[in-house]
């Protein structure tokens, strides 16, 4: 009883107008609200796509010079539920191309965009791109044959007194495929660094040909290289050096030169050696260690010069002594 009396009280609080027919009141209302939902999600919004990328694919024969595609806004329409969750890559795009017709060798290539080029999904419209207009920096591929070029690594050069007599690169030209503007400027392809620390002899190798840029395409891409390796020796003359005779202290012999009393010496070493290396450093001498009894000898000259340098000529190779 307490209960019915409750609900009793409940509903004396309820404004009449309510209670009246509540049921069909209660029906209505949650119908109105199921159609307001649906309703609401139908009406068309506007909402902006930023991010979203323009493939570029030019034809076999050109080149994009910027990396990375380029990105426009797109203003869509749809309803809320389709675009709350709406990405730039639940875009495609299509009849977007370079045409060659269109290109003008040293200008940007001028790319035209509209809202047909873009689809969206069911339900989402796409009614405006910005920017319209994309310029895009393209070049025509050309192709030409440089002459290649040994590159050494001056961190690793020869040993001191030797020199490359002779470099032969082969082949000594390669084909070379780049923008025309890059192709312009290039006079040869270099190799990858050849190393020549402790090389004392001739050799052989193969080495990579270097590409300045991913878009310059080298055929074929390694060389064979010959270096030739010889003594870096110059040569010196000296003149006017006094003939001794070189006898041991318990030589009793009197040794006389006829006539010549002075020879020139041509030696040869590495520069360095050959610049320091002065007349007092040489010495050109009869040996008179044979010359044991008297007479008239033709005794041919010695010379005698710091290690490390060699002797190329005495003139005279010979004099003649007397030994008393």
């Amino acid at each position: 009883m307490q209960s019915d009396e409750k609900k009793k009280r409940f509903l004396r609080m309820i404004p009449g107008f309510i209670r009246k027919d509540f049921v069909r009141k209660l029906i209505a209302f949650v119908l109105a609200a199921i159609i307001y939902v649906a309703v609401l999600d139908r009406l068309s919004i506007s909402h902006e796509i930023p991010g979203v990328e323009i493939p570029i694919n030019p034809p076999s024969n050109f080149v994009v010079i910027e990396k990375g595609s380029p990105a426009v806004r797109l203003t869509v329409t749809g309803s809320q539920s389709h675009l709350k969750r709406l990405k730039p890559e639940d875009f495609t795009i299509s009849d977007i191309e370079i045409k060659p017709e269109k290109y003008k060798e040293g200008q940007p290539y001028i790319l035209e965009l509209s809202p047909s080029n873009f689809h969206g999904p069911l339900g989402v419209t796409v009614v405006s791109v910005s920017p319209e207009i994309l310029r895009i920096d393209i070049d025509k591929l050309e192709t030409k044959e440089l002459p290649v070029k040994a590159e050494f690594d001056l961190q690793q050069p020869l040993p001191a007194g030797y020199k490359i007599d002779r470099c032969i690169i082969s082949p000594e030209k390669v084909r070379v495929t780049a923008p025309a503007m890059i192709l312009k400027t290039m006079k040869e392809v270099k190799t990858t660094q050849i190393n020549l620390d402790n090389m004392t002899s001739s050799f052989d190798i193969n080495k990579d040909l270097v590409s300045p840029s991913p878009d310059i395409k080298i055929s074929p891409q390694e060389v064979g290289v010959r270096i030739d390796i010889v003594r870096n020796f110059e040569e010196k003359t000296f003149t006017d050096l006094e003939i001794d005779i070189a006898r041991r202290p318990t030589d009793s012999q009197h040794i006389e030169l006829e006539s010549v009393k002075v020879a020139s010496v041509t030696l040869s070493a590495s520069g360095e050696n050959l610049h320091k290396l002065s007349m007092d450093d040489i010495s050109i001498f009869v040996p008179a260690k044979n010359l044991t009894k008297p007479g008239t000898y033709t005794v041919k000259l010695n010379c005698s010069c710091p290690g490390g340098i060699n002797i190329v000529r005495i003139i005279p190779e010979t004099v003649k002594v007397t030994v008393k």
